[in-house]
């Protein structure tokens, strides 16, 4: 991990911790609430059995269905 720290000027101590240090599954969810014509919000939520969230990162595109084919509509980049 030294080498890739130095290699890299990001201190990884905490990933270490979180994802070589420690067992469990973490699990992530998506909820995608509709408002009003046009309006719409987007939760992700993590989970853990023994209650240790790790970092994550998650991208996050949305898609319009129109004439039996998808669309881009829009992106997110997402932290956990």
């Amino acid at each position: 991990m030294g080498e890739l720290e130095h290699a890299s000027a990001i201190d990884l101590s905490t990933w270490q911790h979180q994802w070589l240090e420690t067992r469990g599954v973490n699990s992530t969810s998506a909820q995608l609430f509709l408002g009003q014509p046009s309006s719409l919000s987007f939760n992700l939520q993590e989970d853990s059995l023994d209650h240790l969230l790790r970092m994550h990162r998650a991208n996050v595109g949305l898609y319009n269905f129109d004439n039996w084919s998808y669309n881009f509509a829009t992106f997110a980049q997402c932290k956990l």
